[in-house]
């Protein structure tokens, strides 16, 4: 190293130290997350798993309206990358009664559990109607008359008839 000067040298090797700290920074910042997560299992009051529960976990803060989420085969719901705030989590599936869970706070970071049992409900019924109702026209209502050819004929024989047995009044 006859050429090379000793301050260079610390200039070269502080540049690179500073190079690094500041990649390693930046990785730290890009790692961290500004969201967080809800999960939990459902069971019902025997403790076995309710596999096909829906999960809607809403939000003023969550653009884009609920998340909604269904158990898999372990009874387990996720929801991942939620905005900060308070939630509100409602669990329904058919033959038990919704569960709605209020004020749960999501904040940075954090994964929240929280496990649901359901309790079975009463049979629900459901009747659905289809067909369309007859279109009434209140505005134009009134009577109609439909009549023939053949009405006519029969209608002014009619008249001739009658004419013939009422009494004429002359003055």
């Amino acid at each position: 190293m006859a050429g090379v000067r000793p301050s260079s040298v610390t200039s070269v090797l502080a540049s690179i130290t500073t190079f690094c700290v500041m990649a390693l920074l930046a990785s730290n910042a890009a790692a961290q997350t500004a969201t967080g997560g809800l999960r939990g299992f459902v069971k019902d009051e025997t403790g076995a798993v309710l596999v096909g529960v829906t999960v809607e976990a809403s939000s003023p803060v969550r653009i884009g309206g609920a998340a909604v989420d269904v158990t898999d085969a372990q009874g387990l719901y996720r929801f991942e990358n939620l905005p900060p705030g308070d939630y509100t989590l409602v669990f329904s599936l058919s033959g038990f009664s919704t569960i709605r869970r209020e004020g749960i706070r999501v904040e940075v970071g954090r994964t929240i559990q929280l496990d649901a049992a359901m309790k079975i409900g009463a049979v629900e019924q459901s009747i659905t109607v289809t067909g369309e109702s007859p279109v009434v026209d209140a505005l134009h209502a009134g009577v109609r008359a439909t009549s023939t050819r053949s009405g006519c004929k029969v209608f002014r024989r009619r008249v001739s008839l009658t004419s013939m047995w009422l009494p004429t009044r002359r003055p």
